[in-house]
């Protein structure tokens, strides 16, 4: 017992050494951010960490249609609470925020759809029953439609 309790302890200390870090904030003009998490495993034989960060990040940027935007290089212990990343907002030189109204936001779209999920399984396999169709078949016609 006592063996898995110290490799549980490696393992995640490796798993918090391999997360923090550097990370690149993006700042957008409605003061929401994108955060780039650089994987370490990318990082190049005898690459500066300014450098590794530029590299990675460029072609992010690209990704997320950001270049050219204002940005910072903190901390990854810097960041709130994951719980709330779509509340997050922050300009550049400022640490980043958690908006209470965006944040109230969130939770309500999120109650809504726990609440709407039962009624549309329901209201699937209804419909699923009734035509003699395959609920996954179903379901990815609704998706193709809404495409």
């Amino acid at each position: 017992m006592r063996y898995i309790g110290v490799f549980f302890l490696c393992f995640m200390l490796l798993v918090d050494s391999a997360e923090a870090g550097k990370v690149r904030v993006y700042y957008k003009a409605d003061k929401s951010v994108i955060v780039v998490y650089p994987a370490p495993n990318a990082r190049k034989e005898g690459e500066n960490e300014q450098a590794f960060m530029d590299r990675v990040c460029a072609k992010a940027a690209k990704t997320a249609r950001v270049e050219g935007r204002p940005y910072d290089d903190i901390d990854s212990s810097q960041l709130p609470s994951r719980d709330y990343r779509g509340a997050w907002e922050g300009t550049k030189g400022n640490p980043i925020t958690i908006s209470l109204s965006k944040s109230a936001a969130k939770r309500e779209e999120k109650k809504e759809s726990q609440l709407k999920a039962p009624v549309i399984k329901a209201l699937l396999k209804v419909l699923a029953d009734r035509f003699s169709i395959d609920i996954a078949v179903l379901r990815q016609q609704i998706k193709d439609g809404m495409d």
